[in-house]
């Protein structure tokens, strides 16, 4: 989705690649690990961002990739609490 949106004209190219690299954090474990350590619930995480915690579980489970707004709202705090955690 992130590379059909570049392709429209929808996002920027640095866009596309933070939102690549939150699939990869979320793909190879290290966003919940990020969450784990900040010792915060799906549901924690979920409400700051405004998508369901069943969405956080999918993504941390690999069952779905994070995509669009939510990925960046996600990834942006992920940032935040590894700063902090």
């Amino acid at each position: 989705m992130a590379t059909e949106w570049l392709r429209l004209g929808y996002m920027e190219q640095n866009t596309a690649v933070e939102i690549a690299r939150i699939r990869e954090m979320a793909a190879n474990g290290q966003a919940r690990a990020i969450r784990e350590r900040a010792r915060l619930s799906q549901a924690d995480i979920a409400g700051d961002i405004n998508v369901d915690s069943g969405t956080i579980a999918r993504w941390e489970a690999g069952i779905r990739s994070p995509r669009g707004t939510a990925a960046l709202r996600y990834g942006r705090l992920l940032q935040e609490l590894s700063e902090v955690a």
